[in-house]
């Protein structure tokens, strides 16, 4: 017979998560491990069943008996981040210049929307780093640096960044040009990044749609990156006040229609903060 671990790990890389439930839960039992527990956590994450992850990160913090490490990224999987970041920084403690490590600091702080922590982190970290981690830190501190208005700076972030395959370096580029008014760029760089997720998107949302959240939540996002310059465009008067009251309008209902999830909510806020500021009354 074919072993329960090969029959679990393929369930899970075909995304048969109910299938790899059921294998993963009976090599559990057999005999528990970090890889199992993990896994568990993952697969449960995938099928809605956040309760049931806790419930693995519980038994691993209670069971001493059993010799599982908890690791940093089981927090992740939870999105547990501000669990995450203070494992991380203790670990960080010990290792200054662990690349895993700090990379593991700024997801949190991103998800966290820390922009001050990150940027400055960002900054210590991008002088020393090779070309590839560069690449690899640059979405991050990109974020960071326009969360605080640090416009040159996001430029020099983006720069690593590929365009013919990264969505992320063509979407920020779309940001920047809002910035600066230059419509015409900003609306190439929304298609472009439009046409990079489509294939990700329409693989995603062949599963399910919650897998395909994410996704859908960047393409909201392009489409009132469209209405930002509109909102931009129209001129003065009771015609241009009334289009943009109309907008604003549309976004609180859009905004509402969302998952109640603050990581999605804050994406979708910082992109609209190009034109209201965030104290600005949006009803």
């Amino acid at each position: 017979p074919i072993d329960i671990s090969t029959l679990g790990r393929f369930a899970e890389k075909c995304h048969a998560f109910a299938k790899a439930l059921h294998y993963k839960e009976i090599e559990f039992y057999s005999q528990p491990s970090n890889e199992t527990i993990e896994a568990l956590i993952s697969i449960n994450n995938q099928l809605q069943q956040p309760e049931a992850a806790v419930g693995m990160l519980l038994y691993a913090q209670q069971h001493n008996e059993i010799d599982v490490t908890i690791h940093e990224s089981w927090y992740e999987k939870l999105l547990r981040w501000e669990d995450a970041l203070a494992a991380y920084e203790r670990k960080q403690e010990k290792d200054s210049v662990d690349t895993e490590v700090t990379l593991g600091r700024m997801r949190c702080l991103h998800a966290l929307g820390n922009w001050e922590e990150l940027d400055a982190l960002a900054q210590e970290k991008w002088r020393m780093a090779s070309e590839q981690d560069r690449r690899v830190i640059a979405p991050m501190a990109a974020a960071s640096a326009w969360g605080l208005g640090e416009w040159e700076r996001m430029e020099e972030y983006i720069s690593v960044m590929r365009e013919d395959t990264d969505a992320d370096a063509v979407f920020f580029r779309a940001i920047v040009a809002i910035n600066r008014d230059q419509f015409d760029l900003a609306q190439g760089h929304i298609v472009a990044t439009r046409d990079l997720l489509d294939t990700e998107l329409t693989a995603l949302a062949s599963e399910s749609y919650n897998r395909a959240y994410s996704v859908v939540v960047r393409v909201q996002m392009l489409a009132e990156l469209e209405e930002i310059i509109q909102y931009k465009r129209c001129g003065g008067g009771p015609d241009g006040a009334a289009t943009r009251a109309a907008i604003r309008s549309t976004w609180m209902r859009r905004l509402r229609g969302c998952q109640r999830n603050v990581e999605v909510w804050q994406r979708i806020l910082k992109v609209r903060s190009l034109v209201v500021s965030p104290n600005e009354d949006m009803d």
